[in-house]
């Protein structure tokens, strides 16, 4: 069988294909139809239908899956600019590898004549099953179970915009009730994440698991605004396309050596794929930057992370500690990967105690550097944000939902018109147990569009204001 050959000369190329299909579609809703990218200023045209003719080749021939991800990745590096991928490129580097397993399946099968499917399903079974126990396993090592509160993830999440029409009180109220079922909570976690380590011991379990991922992921939407909708589609469509029913082909996979193969391939996952970790604590604690348009009529717009399409998820995290120079003892979403510190934060009931463990941390030195280049890049937005409108408009109507959702606030670019200057600003919030406390929100620095200079704040004295 040659290289060249279509799906219907591969065993089980049916299943194949539509697997690959499903999947190559959610790939090229992200990279051909994300938001208009106002920092190059460019449509990206051929690149984006490029994207789309190459998916249309996959449909036709699985050759075209190695020219279709090697274009992925060429699309994707424009995002290594100017802060670096985000946080949601881990998300979709799971089709991606899904992907590349399906296209080595493939050559493998054309190179040798190997025409039984067994061993990819225990592959791509083995992958994703992996990218939920190997965050189930960080939160072992770390002793997550007996330290984190789940319900303080709420709090954080609120701050960054997610359910922003809830009021302060009503999300204390509902924080209370999250950490009186926290051991439920732990417990419900571990189990869906480690639970992966047996997907192949049985079909009933395989069901099970998959129904529980996506319960999982639903619960984690409501909790953080967190949706890996893209994990929700692989896994179902896993299920459909391969496991719906008895007369499968694919029952020889439970069980036996396939079931222990996938052990060991899920256990070292870390060894032969790249899963996100996804294990920190709850602290409580918050520090969150905002962003602040000053029209010429001295008309202010908040700028929610959706207006940063496509670095929405980078400004969703809003990781600028570097920009400021008071001392930050967390970097996002009131998390930390160190046990002693989340205990401390998480304890402290008044503000002055969490001014004292900020005092003890190393004077925060301020990257000029970093300041600059978020500069540079706030007035490249607002600078391109009026023109080519329609096609903006167009791709705001087509692009993929969010992974991280936040600011329920959204208003058409072109609402921008006649930007004097941008102020960007920190706000600093905490769960003092029975409610949330807003420590402080300092104003930065202030960006003129116009001319890109900065004018810096001091820190005390905005506070004072």
């Amino acid at each position: 069988m040659s290289l060249t050959a279509s799906w219907r000369e591969l065993s089980n190329g049916k299943e194949l294909r539509v697997f690959s299909l499903v999947i190559t579609i959610v790939v090229v809703w992200s990279f051909s139809f994300y938001g208009y990218n106002l920092y190059y200023g460019r449509f990206h045209t051929l690149e984006r239908s490029l994207l789309v003719v190459l998916a249309l080749g996959v449909v036709w021939r699985p050759f075209f899956l190695v020219l279709f991800l090697w274009w992925v990745s060429t699309i994707h590096s424009q995002f290594n600019f100017p802060f670096g991928l985000g946080f949601k490129a881990p998300v979709e580097s799971l089709l991606v590898e899904c992907l590349m397993l399906v296209s080595s399946w493939h050559i493998l099968s054309s190179l040798t004549g190997w025409r039984r499917i067994d061993g990819f399903l225990v592959l791509v079974c083995s992958l994703i099953a992996g990218h939920y126990f190997y965050p189930g396993l960080g939160k072992l090592k770390m002793d997550w179970a007996q330290t984190n509160q789940v319900g303080l993830f709420f709090v954080a999440a609120h701050a960054h915009g997610w359910l922003d029409t809830l009021s302060t009180d009503t999300v204390s109220k509902v924080v209370q009730v999250l950490l009186k079922f926290n051991p439920l909570l732990l417990l419900a976690t571990l189990a869906a994440e480690l639970g992966g380590l047996v997907i192949l011991f049985k079909r009933k379990i395989f069901r099970v698991l998959i129904v529980v991922w996506v319960c999982f992921h639903i619960g984690v939407f409501l909790l953080s605004g967190f949706l890996f909708w893209q994990w929700i589609v692989l896994i179902c469509t896993l299920w459909l396309v391969f496991f719906r029913n008895e007369r499968s082909s694919d029952t020889s996979v439970f069980g036996g050596i396939h079931a222990l193969t996938s052990i060991v391939l899920i256990a070292g996952i870390s060894f032969w794929a790249r899963p996100p970790s996804l294990a920190w604590f709850d602290t409580g604690l918050d520090y969150n930057f905002t962003f602040e348009a000053v029209l010429e009529d001295g008309e202010t717009r908040t700028l929610p992370p959706n207006f940063f399409s496509p670095y929405r998820d980078v400004f969703s995290f809003s990781i600028f500690g570097d920009i400021y120079e008071e001392p930050q003892l967390l970097r996002s979403y009131g998390a930390t990967g160190n046990k002693r510190l989340a205990v401390s934060i998480s304890s402290a009931k008044s503000t002055e105690e969490i001014r004292e463990l900020e005092s003890a941390l190393p004077e925060q030195k301020v990257s000029q550097e970093s300041r600059e280049r978020l500069a540079r890049f706030l007035v490249s937005y607002l600078t391109d944000s009026n023109g080519q409108n329609w096609q903006k408009r167009i791709l705001s109507m087509m692009k993929p939902p969010a992974t991280f959702w936040t600011s329920s606030i959204d208003y058409p670019i072109s609402d921008l018109a006649g930007v004097k200057s941008i102020n960007v600003s920190r706000v600093t919030s905490y769960f003092n147990g029975e409610r949330i406390v807003e420590i402080d929100r300092s104003t930065i620095m202030e960006i003129d569009v116009r001319s890109g200079e900065i004018y810096e704040f001091d820190s005390a004295a905005s506070r004072e204001e």
